[in-house]
């Protein structure tokens, strides 16, 4: 996470970032949009569209509803000035009420992001496939992994995302900040469930990438709204400690496992007949016993024992001795991932250091970073495609995945329920854990990448630790991926097995170690 230019006291709004800030869970994603704050042609609020579905999920049919609903926040339904959209999954063959089924709500991060990517491409009862031998097109098929089997969904995209917007004469920016923006979802959250009459339904809350803090940040203004469950997906939960500022020690700390295990998957340093999950392990034991209390001496530490560090870490993570004690033993993320290939001319992924591309490449067209892992496909429209033929949204809006307007204007000292105290420190798992203190049945679901450096692992692991949050209340679980758990079928299929047992009350093993 390279914010070097970080100024806690002021509003983040310089995009290239805000890009580095967190994972936008969009890897595999067709499409992006840089300009989604207004419509030129203004529809008014649609009544909710409900259709009726079945696919085939966990080898069984399942009969469904789809709610497509757009709810004003701001205004009212007359003369609204902003908007949230949602979609309702309902299985419909399980029970008449459905009271005692869970109900998932689910968003992705961004900022800026739509719900897009765990709802059509994890998550959802239909999944997009990229184009094969029969197919020259994106298409859409039953979605297998779907937890519509086990629970109900609700996929939230934030207002200026998804078919969210403003309106003429409103504003935004009220919601572009973290207390606006988890006030605004928490709100569509209690109006869902008094609309639906499932106030006493299990309810679980999954958030990914920034969606993470968003949760934290909704745990804080939760009241006593009672929650059975928090997925957290490759989540953001401590900005500061994550921040390569000159003095943070802890970023350094936080990052260096997953750059040893970036270069241990592009063959930069002596595997040592480890696999990846030993290798990294072996790499945090270091970074914990060794590098932390050498980062804490600062100049204070002694010659030789300088010496031995750099040659340690460069051991680790691929580099050469000289360039490490060049960087005074503190290799930024955004260094690294421009160092490690560039004997090659190559630089690697953020979101996934598996990923490379050209060292001095040209950011694509609206993306203010070449982090090869934010290269998306070129843009189609598969996603209004199936708002409109399958869930039959009639609409002349194209659905926004990612907007960087919002990403870049996002300003993270709104501090809209803390008496505008300004924010120094932008943490969330005490909020989490507070709250788990208080209900004591609440879970918690983590999901973390290997090769994720936007959210790196090892500082979800730090947060987790240090806010108090319960251990024996949290699952936490390790995939081979990167940002986004679900990048193949084979980690689609082992995320939705994982979230199953999570949702079912069952014992998640924990392949954290």
């Amino acid at each position: 996470m390279d914010l070097s230019k970080l100024t806690l006291l002021k509003s983040l709004t310089l995009r290239t970032q805000i890009s580095k800030l967190v994972g936008i869970a969009f890897l595999l994603l067709p499409g992006l949009c840089t300009n989604a704050l207004a419509s030129e042609l203004e529809e008014p609020i649609a009544p909710p569209i409900t259709t009726v579905h079945t696919a085939i999920i966990g080898g069984h049919p399942i009969k469904y509803t789809a709610t497509f609903a757009e709810t004003p926040v701001a205004g009212d339904a007359a003369h609204p000035l902003a908007s949230m959209s949602s979609i309702t999954y309902l299985r419909s063959d399980h029970g008449a009420s459905g009271v005692n089924r869970p109900v998932v709500f689910v968003f992705n991060g961004g900022p800026g992001a739509s719900s897009n990517a765990l709802h059509l491409h994890a998550l959802g009862p239909r999944r997009v496939m990229s184009p094969d031998a029969s197919h020259h097109e994106n298409y859409f098929v039953d979605n297998p992994y779907s937890l519509l089997d086990v629970a109900d969904l609700v996929f939230i995209d934030p207002v200026g995302t998804g078919l969210s917007r403003v309106f003429r004469g409103g504003d935004g920016h009220p919601y572009w900040g973290p207390d606006g923006d988890a006030k605004s979802v928490l709100i569509l959250i209690r109006e869902w469930l008094k609309t639906h009459g499932r106030e006493r339904s299990p309810i679980y809350i999954a958030g990914a990438s920034y969606g993470g803090y968003r949760v934290a940040t909704m745990m804080k203004l939760l009241g006593d709204q009672h929650i059975d469950g928090l997925i957290l997906i490759s989540p953001l939960l401590n900005v500061s400690t994550m921040a390569d500022e000159d003095g943070n020690e802890q970023s350094y700390i936080n990052n260096f496992p997953s750059m040893a295990v970036a270069a241990w998957f592009h063959h930069k340093t002596d595997r040592r007949g480890l696999d990846a999950v030993a290798f990294r392990s072996n790499a945090e034991k270091f970074a914990i016993e060794e590098y932390a209390p050498a980062l804490q001496l600062g100049n204070r530490i002694p010659r030789e024992q300088r010496a031995v560090i750099a040659k340690k870490i460069a051991a680790f993570i691929g580099l050469s001795v000289n360039q490490v004690s060049e960087a005074n033993l503190r290799i930024t993320s955004e260094q690294y991932l421009n160092t490690l290939l560039s004997g090659e001319n190559l630089r690697i992924g953020r979101l996934d250091t598996r990923m490379t591309g050209l060292l001095h490449a040209k950011a694509a067209s609206g993306i203010p970073t070449n982090d090869p892992s934010l290269l998306l496909r070129p843009k189609d429209n598969t996603t209004d495609q199936y708002f409109r033929q399958e869930l039959k949204v009639l609409t002349h809006r194209n659905y926004i995945q990612m907007t960087w307007d919002i990403n870049g204007t996002w300003n993270w000292s709104d501090d809209r329920e803390s008496d505008h105290q300004p924010r120094f420190y932008f943490t969330g798992g005490p909020a989490i854990g507070d709250v788990m203190a208080a209900q004591r049945n609440m879970r918690a679901w983590v999901g973390s990448g290997l090769f994720d450096m936007a959210t790196p692992w090892e500082g979800v692991r730090y947060e987790i630790s240090h806010g108090e949050i319960p251990r024996d209340r949290v699952t936490e679980v390790v995939f081979e991926t990167g940002h986004a758990l679900y990048d193949t079928e084979s980690t689609l299929s082992q995320f939705s097995t994982s979230l199953h047992l999570f949702i079912q009350g069952a014992s998640v093993p924990d392949r954290s170690h």
